[in-house]
């Protein structure tokens, strides 16, 4: 209907500083190199605080300190975490930056926006348990189409901890069927890792193939079913565990995909695997990713407490 002329789309919202967004967006991404979501991230926090902008007349080259404090300070109120915060404070420093750079702004800003500190390993993971995984995946034990998909996608997640990027840019080329093998990119660390491809990963992955996968030229593993035909983004995978997860009524922990994740690094230590295997096994680049795990292994924690300590008093 677009190429036709027959569709009337109703315009995007701006605001007065779009152009200058663009263009920050435009160097990150080629001359920086960011990810396509990275810059996509930064760049709906600086569009946010634009429209904040808008409501309150102010214009970038009016811009003071004080008012990057009192947007930042919204997210406190608004119950954020500190590591959310801690984020989309750099993404503004970011911004401010190149704006200075530019001659858009006043200087000084980008230094004098302080993210709040952050504690490595103030929290604990809050991944599935191995049976709320479990009954997660019976949700999917059905001949309807969605379910099949789903199936597929969440066997990939739960076997081999991906995340939802990882899971989101599969092609049918990573999939070596005589070998037995899957291929999976990393865009955090920027490498590609060689897992041996399940028997149940791959018979999943089989009849999403023959029953379901719309029969279409785009090379990419998983597409949507209704038209028009595109790839599944890392937001839509996210949206197909979080729904099913809340479906089950599992409250006070994390619902997408990073959930599984967790799960599946704490099965594996369970299982008595050192923390260097399983950050190798998730694609981890240090141990110290890893090891925040360590804090949930309950049988450790309760040899720690059995220790007598009563020679010392």
């Amino acid at each position: 209907m677009r190429f036709l002329g027959w569709l009337e789309e109703s315009e995007a919202a701006s605001h007065v500083h779009t152009h200058e967004v663009a263009t920050f967006a435009a160097r990150m991404s080629s001359e920086i190199g960011w990810s396509d979501a990275t810059v996509e991230g930064c760049r709906r926090t600086v569009d946010c605080f634009f429209f904040w902008l808008d409501e309150r007349g102010v214009a970038l080259a009016s811009v003071g300190i004080t008012m990057i404090d009192q947007f930042i300070t919204r997210y406190h109120a608004r119950g954020f975490s500190r590591s959310t915060i801690h984020l989309y404070a750099q993404q503004l420093r970011r911004f401010f930056r190149f704006a200075e750079q530019q001659g858009w702004c006043r200087p000084g800003l980008a230094d004098g926006i302080m993210p709040p500190r952050r504690y490595p390993g103030e929290t604990i993971p809050k991944g599935l348990k191995r049976g709320e995984v479990i009954r997660l995946l019976a949700t999917t034990e059905s001949d309807r189409p969605c379910d099949i998909r789903a199936r597929a996608i969440l066997m990939l997640l739960i076997t081999y901890g991906l995340r939802a990027s990882e899971v989101s840019v599969l092609k049918l080329g990573d999939l070596d069927w005589e070998q037995e093998m899957l291929r999976v990119r990393c865009p955090k660390p920027g490498r590609t890792h060689l897992y041996p491809l399940s028997r149940g990963v791959g018979q999943s992955i089989l009849r999403y193939l023959r029953e379901v996968r719309p029969a279409h030229p785009e090379r990419r593993l998983f597409l949507t079913m209704r038209a028009p035909i595109k790839p599944l983004s890392r937001g839509v995978i996210k949206e197909i565990v979080c729904a099913r997860v809340k479906r089950l009524g599992i409250t006070g922990k994390r619902r997408g995909p990073h959930a599984l994740r967790h799960a599946a690094a704490q099965h594996l230590l369970d299982q008595g695997l050192s923390m260097k295997a399983v950050g190798d096994y998730l694609g981890h680049r240090s141990v110290a990713a890893t090891s925040v795990y360590a804090k949930v292994q309950i049988g450790t924690l309760r040899e720690v407490a059995e220790i007598n300590l009563e020679e010392l008093l």
